[in-house]
């Protein structure tokens, strides 16, 4: 893991394209499987278990983002995951939250 940089380069695979493969360097490192409708479950080679992320209308983010961030904070134990987004109460804008209330 040491020369993970935080992204993989992800391939299709599988039975009509629903298996996606993460791979770090040219090696498979993750594997996402889009079977069912609504979730997808994902798993790291070498490690048991598996884990779900919601996708679909509502969903506003990168499911494939967030299973890199998993697999840097499961495998390479960051405190925190990558990409992790701080924010500070000032940079809410108050004046356009009441705008659409």
């Amino acid at each position: 893991m040491s020369s993970y940089d935080g992204t993989m380069d992800w391939r299709i695979e599988g039975h009509r394209g629903l298996e996606l493969v993460g791979l770090i360097n040219g090696s498979q490192a993750a594997k996402v499987t889009t079977l069912s409708l609504g979730y997808w479950t994902f798993s790291f080679d070498g490690y048991d278990g598996e884990g779900r992320v919601r996708v679909g209308a509502g969903c506003d983010y990168n499911p494939l983002q967030l299973v890199e961030s998993m697999y840097a904070h499961v495998v390479g134990g960051t405190a925190h995951p990558v990409g992790r987004v701080e924010t500070d109460k000032d940079d809410y804008d108050v004046e356009f939250k009441t705008e659409w209330e």
